[in-house]
């Protein structure tokens, strides 16, 4: 039977494969684009913060201090990348670890939901598509 997802991976016995392919891009992807826009919109406050530097520029609550946080969280982004990347070149697989601090992030979106917080569960449920299950791992021993 064709589900809604099937078509993404015809072998379902390796439906993470397709999953795990994709989340280290995914990653990469959202950090470039995250810290592309804060590059794009943000550019008074960041020329500001290169300027001025981080603690000359940015008092308590405002948007500069805004902006380089912003900025600042690009870069988790593209390294979390880089380390599924590098995994699954050395392993195989998506670390099982990745997918549950992702969705930490999705729902950190419940304090601040105003913010892309959101987008981390998608990815969340990405990472958990492409992690090995622990079932299969004992049921090959």
């Amino acid at each position: 039977m064709l589900t809604p997802l099937t078509w993404l991976d015809v072998n379902t016995a390796n439906f993470g494969g397709l999953w795990a392919r994709l989340l280290g891009p995914a990653l990469l992807a959202t950090g470039l684009l995250h810290l592309g826009y804060g590059l794009a919109i943000a550019g008074e406050p960041v020329r500001r913060l290169i300027g001025q530097g981080v603690l000359g520029a940015a008092p308590d609550g405002s948007v500069t201090e805004t902006w380089f946080w912003f900025m600042v969280a690009g870069v988790p982004m593209l390294l979390t990348g880089h380390l599924v990347l590098w995994a699954r070149r050395r392993t195989g697989q998506v670390p099982g670890f990745v997918a549950p601090y992702l969705a930490l992030l999705g729902l950190s979106a419940l304090l601040y939901p105003v913010s892309g917080l959101w987008l981390f569960l998608p990815l969340a449920a990405v990472a958990g598509a492409a992690a090995p299950r622990a079932r299969a791992r004992t049921a090959a021993r």
